[in-house]
């Protein structure tokens, strides 16, 4: 079960009233190299929300429950209208720096492959949202064993509506000898 923690304002619906916010599943990116860089997708402008005659853009929390239902639901047509242009995506592997994808059409390409791998799945065990910038710790999880998962979390920022940057971390570093026991 998830557990959420916001600094900034709820989420709540059209009347202002306040509504429980879904938690759902994240991303982890799969292996490549270097960077990716493809040019911004057309039209992709932040999207605003129409609440009586005042226009909002989703904030973190909205953003951040998108992006994890998109994977809960095995659906990449939920991410479209809630990536930046300029997006810039950092993924768990290769180690030691993961690969770098630069534009919307990269970010977008490297969470869809992740979404409809239906080998693998991930369980977010805590979200955390503020003003611009949003934790989701997570289980990466590829069989039935006890060996078969990792932990790791993202680390995002969400600007006017869209991610705009996105890195993802996870504990696979080499075992550590001072840390053995």
């Amino acid at each position: 079960m998830s557990r959420r923690q916001t600094t900034d304002r709820p989420t709540t619906d059209e009347i202002g009233a306040v509504v429980p916010s879904n938690r759902a599943s994240t991303y982890l990116d799969p292996p490549s190299g270097d960077t990716v860089s493809t040019e911004a997708g057309q039209g992709q402008t932040p999207t605003p929300i129409k609440k009586g005659t005042t226009i909002m853009t989703k904030t973190t929390d909205e953003v951040i429950d998108r992006f994890n239902q998109a994977f809960q639901e095995r659906d990449a047509t939920l991410l479209e209208d809630i990536i930046a242009p300029d997006c810039v995506m950092e993924s768990v592997q290769p180690a030691p720096d993961g690969t770098r994808y630069e534009g919307y059409d990269a970010s977008f390409s490297s969470w869809k492959a992740l979404i409809e791998d239906t080998t693998s799945h991930f369980e977010v065990e805590d979200v955390h949202t503020g003003d611009e910038w949003a934790l989701i710790r997570w289980r990466y999880l590829w069989g039935p064993g006890p060996d078969d998962s990792v932990r790791g979390v993202n680390v995002m920022r969400v600007v006017d509506g869209k991610i705009v940057e996105a890195a993802g971390y996870s504990k696979t570093a080499p075992v550590v000898a001072a840390l053995e026991s």
